[in-house]
């Protein structure tokens, strides 16, 4: 996808919810950060720069090239690093059997993951997560596309050709707002969630911590308002 320049997700922008993330109260303290899907880094460059100690994850190796790269030019290797591999299976992988994460962010990995992939994503978090740690999940969920915002026919078709010509998988449907909640709402409390839309695709910002759910606010829903990816 990055090679074919296809990977039209990854804008190199930071996006305003991280940005917001960053400046808040809980998280203005330094702690470690894992950038699911961290594409070629912009996210991970960005905390790292605000003192966080950061490792991104990303299962396209020219993306994690490019990261690296990113990471190299902004003097912040020392800080951050990126590294090639299945967000899915960060559990069992022994590069990542002693860490625990303040924070695990992912802009878009989770949703294009099927059931199955959810189900390992979970124990992946419920299993690197720190005590009172937080994640903060953007994704694309299940919904009719608004037909103005629609991509152009031929352009999805023709990735989807390309997928399967590189013996790739045709992407998973994309989870309800429900789903989400089921996957990962029996060992973390949802702190707030922003819906919006994403080219016609509904979307979402959720905020979960790891704690006592009732040292936390009740779940609420943030006035909707465009939701934004990098």
């Amino acid at each position: 996808m990055y090679l074919a320049g296809l990977a039209r997700w990854d804008t190199g922008v930071v996006p305003p919810e991280v940005v917001r993330l960053a400046e808040g109260d809980w998280l203005a303290r330094a702690g470690r950060v894992l950038d699911l899907g961290c594409g070629t880094g912009a996210s991970a460059v960005f905390l790292a720069g605000r003192g966080h100690d950061v490792t991104g994850v990303d299962l396209s190796g020219v993306a994690v090239r490019r990261a690296r790269s990113r990471m190299r030019r902004a003097g912040l290797a020392h800080r951050c690093r990126a590294v090639t591999a299945d967000a899915t299976s960060l559990h069992r992988d022994e590069r990542f059997r002693d860490s625990r994460y303040d924070l695990m962010l992912d802009v878009g990995c989770y949703h294009g993951l099927g059931q199955a992939g959810r189900q390992q994503y979970a124990q992946m978090v419920a299993r690197l997560l720190a005590p009172d740690g937080h994640l903060l999940l953007y994704a694309h969920l299940d919904g009719a596309l608004a037909a103005p915002e629609a991509p152009v026919p031929w352009r999805r078709r023709a990735l989807l050709a390309l997928i399967r010509r590189l013996g790739g998988r045709e992407p998973a449907p994309r989870p309800r707002r429900e789903a989400v909640e089921s996957d990962l709402g029996s060992f973390l409390a949802l702190v707030s969630c922003e819906p919006g839309t994403d080219r016609g695709r509904p979307s979402a910002w959720f905020h979960w911590q790891r704690s006592d759910r009732a040292s936390l606010p009740a779940n609420r829903w943030l006035v909707p308002g465009p939701a934004s990816r990098s």
